[in-house]
């Protein structure tokens, strides 16, 4: 009998495998070259040299590529002689995400110089050149495969005419499968973000995008890469000028200057695009980003002139950079401002344009979504404190804790010492917490001339071993006079 768990990894491995699942909507060509589904209209091409494979009907469990798709009437045409029946209407059929490519040999004879097809008389230097170009064709469709990429432009019904977006597309094209997305189309929250290992936000070079459509993108954890500097001022990757109180402020820490380094092998002054255009800029010299420009205007050589901005999700030492209300920074982004006016790129920024928007894809892996409940990090070694209690508690606080977004925190152990006999005078220690959105005192310990001399835990003072909270404080308070104090401390924090 097969086994429960063998029969859940078939169906995960299927599932894995089909990029879409269909039911035709009319007869396709009587030869079974062609199948008809109308839920295809509008659709990208996200089919052509796909495996498909028919579920039902007289072609059951036949497969073929696909040679072309039309997505004005939803017909897919097969490669070759097609399958060995018609596809009818109703006939239940899947789009694996399995390349098919057929490889004439004739053809490569040809290309290789040898037009009589026969393929005994190609010499040694022609097999290494035609084992070369596959193993370049293969690297080529697996990149297709395995690399999916979503492009958010303004205007998706005149995409013909948007000259940037259209270089674009057709750069990432030759690393991935892209899909394109119209800005309405983020605004709706119907897509599924966790299908892309990138999206791209395009030019508002030939329409504007409206900030409201892609407030969806800020939350988003998948790298992004934006090529316009209103929508990377909106995702607060930078600004233009002074942000304001009441904006929300989404600046993280990010890593050195080593990216352009690696993708062009030096650095200095490159000529990535047409010089009658201009890159958008953006400025990225706030003092919560901190070395982050990759490349920057040759005139004006600064931070507030980025024209390549990166915000990794991490440091070089693998610790996860946050946001400045402690979430952890999505995936990883850049702002690309030369890529505004892609359709004057040159070689150059073409090549760059593939760099960092594949640097970005290999960065995140996202088969599963997983939820981890995250621990304590320990705050090593224990903090010691000396003051002096007045008659002000703000004069002596011996430590404080939060609150921070997203954080709780735990005080392991803490011992206070009085140094001298306060002797008619009394010195209380006060212990607040994080309650309904504000520190409030739960508990109190009086020193005084009985118990000075005591090294007093948490225990003793407040009947706990541990203080777990969302924020933390402890001071000490005369009731006249003045007393010096020391403490020692340790504590741990998580992320909610």
């Amino acid at each position: 009998m097969t086994s429960q768990g063998y029969a859940l990894a078939r169906a995960e491995l299927i599932r894995a495998l089909t990029a879409y699942s269909g039911i035709t909507t009319s007869d396709g060509a009587a030869d079974g070259t062609t199948l008809v589904d109308s839920n295809l209209i509008g659709r990208n091409d996200f089919i052509t040299e796909k495996a498909i494979l028919i579920v039902s009907g007289d072609a059951q469990n036949e497969d073929k590529g696909a040679a072309s798709f039309n997505n004005v009437n939803g017909t897919i045409t097969l490669q070759g002689t097609g399958f060995n029946a018609k596809i009818v209407t109703g006939t239940i059929y899947r789009i694996l995400n399995i390349s098919s490519v057929e490889i004439e040999v004739g053809a490569i004879a040809a290309a290789l110089g040898n037009i009589g097809a026969d393929m005994s008389a190609v010499t040694q230097s022609d097999a290494a050149s035609l084992a070369a170009y596959i193993k370049q064709l293969k690297e080529h469709y697996r990149a297709h495969d395995q690399t999916r990429i979503c492009l958010v432009v303004p205007d998706l019904a005149n995409l013909a005419s948007d000259l940037p977006n259209t270089a674009i597309k057709a750069e990432l094209d030759l690393i991935g499968t892209v899909s394109v997305l119209d800005q309405t189309g983020v605004d709706d929250g119907q897509e599924d973000w966790d299908t892309y290992d990138l999206v791209v936000v395009g030019s508002n070079d030939y329409a504007a995008f409206v900030n409201t459509n892609i407030d969806d993108l800020i939350l988003y954890h998948g790298p992004i890469m934006v090529c316009n500097r209103d929508v990377a001022m909106h995702l607060k990757m930078g600004a233009t000028q002074t942000q304001s109180a009441s904006d929300t402020n989404e600046y993280c820490q990010t890593i050195a200057n080593r990216v352009m380094q690696l993708i062009f092998g030096s650095v200095g002054e490159k000529v990535l695009f047409d010089s009658a255009q201009v890159s958008d800029r953006l400025d990225m010299s706030d003092a919560d980003l901190t070395e982050q420009v990759l490349m920057v205007d040759a005139a004006v050589d600064d931070n507030t002139k980025v024209v390549v901005g990166w915000l990794p999700a991490e440091s070089v030492d693998a610790e996860a950079h946050e946001l400045n209300d402690g979430s952890t920074l999505p995936s990883g982004r850049i702002f690309a401002g030369c890529f505004v006016h892609a359709d004057h790129l040159t070689t150059l920024g073409k090549s760059l344009l593939r760099r960092l928007a594949r640097n970005l894809t290999q960065a995140h892996l996202h088969p599963l979504s997983v939820q981890v409940k995250r621990g304590y990090q320990e705050a090593i070694p224990d903090t010691d404190v000396s003051d002096t209690a007045t008659i002000t508690e703000a004069d002596c606080v011996l430590l404080e804790l939060g609150p921070k977004i997203s954080r709780k925190y735990c005080l392991r152990n803490l011992r206070i010492k009085a140094q001298a006999d306060p002797v008619a005078n009394t010195m209380t220690v006060r212990l607040y917490e994080y309650f309904e959105g504000s520190l409030v005192e739960v508990d109190s310990f009086a020193i005084a001339t009985g118990n000075w001399g005591t090294y007093h835990p948490l225990m003793d003072m407040f009947g706990v071993p541990e203080v777990h909270s969302d924020a933390i404080k402890v001071t000490c308070k005369m009731d006249a006079g003045t007393l010096a104090v020391k403490a020692t401390y340790s504590y741990a924090e998580a992320k909610k």
